[in-house]
């Protein structure tokens, strides 16, 4: 599962979004430019976000979205 997909499952819980952004010290707006690929995930929250998702996000996903590698 790519970091954007995962990012969109938040969707259905009132909130998730928004929590996830602060636990990851970003704001909202670049949380939703992550999701809709306009921005890649910065390398320094790898660890964070494998953490926070449970590692439903891989570091190779993480790593494939910086380079551009199409999925």
């Amino acid at each position: 599962m790519t970091h954007s997909e995962f990012i969109k499952t938040l969707s259905e819980q009132r909130g998730a979004k928004t929590e996830y952004a602060k636990k990851l010290g970003l704001s909202l707006s670049f949380l939703w430019q992550i999701e809709n690929g306009r921005a890649v995930t910065p390398k320094r929250l790898y660890k964070d976000v494998m953490l926070l998702t449970k590692n439903k996000v891989s570091i190779s996903e993480l790593i494939s979205e910086f380079r551009g590698c199409p999925k």
